[in-house]
């Protein structure tokens, strides 16, 4: 009889079920997401490996805080707790999405451009360009060039890095074992231009116009 009602406890219903199906199918699909991967399929919109997660434990977090609320019994408490842990949840939602945000656009590749050329085509990705030797010479070139501008360090001093891969299934995702050798730098601030010329089906990337900073060539296998 205990083993029963036991078991009937643990039965979900209504929101408690919708929560729990949710919760399994970010899970599914991060699992998915992981092993294509692994199988050299990587997301062109990386961050989703990021924000997958951390949704799923945001969910998980909320799910427990809405099961401690519901124990309440007194009306007047359960009203003010309630307010104030939608108010706590909503804050840390918001901080949440946005320090993830910026992490995920400094350190994780971005898609940039999609290059073809006779049936051939590459994805070209970047992400933010961190190396405190290039961000020391567009800096001294910017004041260089400008002794009355900012003698701080600002966006015009950082720059992209630069790769490219051939797409896979849709353009949803890219290969990344293709890129055969390389990357290019290029200032945010650089008039220079990401050129690439066809070999066959390599694609070979270079810098027209190069400035302070700018260096690096790639090919990469469409």
């Amino acid at each position: 009889m205990s083993e029963k009602k036991g078991a009937r406890r643990l039965r979900l219903t209504g929101g408690d079920r919708i929560v729990a199906y949710v919760l399994i199918g970010l899970l599914v699909v991060t699992l998915a997401a992981t092993v294509l991967n692994m199988l050299n399929l990587r997301l062109v919109a990386g961050e989703i490996y990021l924000f997958l997660p951390m949704i799923a434990l945001l969910l998980l977090l909320g799910w427990g805080v809405s099961a401690l609320w519901r124990r309440i019994k007194n009306k007047a408490a359960r009203r003010i707790v309630g307010a104030v842990l939608v108010v706590v949840m909503a804050l840390l939602l918001m901080l949440t999405m946005t320090y993830t945000s910026v992490f995920a656009g400094m350190n994780i590749p971005r898609k940039y451009a999609v290059v073809s050329d006779n049936g051939h085509s590459l994805v070209v990705m970047r992400t933010l360009d961190t190396d405190e030797a290039r961000i020391a010479q567009r800096h001294e070139a910017r004041l260089a060039a400008d002794p009355d501008g900012d003698q701080g360090m600002t966006a015009e001093d950082f720059g992209f890095i630069y790769t490219a891969y051939a797409p896979a299934v849709m353009g949803l995702f890219y290969k990344p074992d293709t890129l055969i050798e390389g990357e290019v730098r290029i200032g945010y601030a650089s008039k220079a231009e990401l050129m690439v010329e066809w070999e066959d089906d390599v694609g070979h990337f270079f810098i027209k116009n190069p400035e302070t900073g700018d260096e690096g060539e790639m090919r990469a296998r469409s």
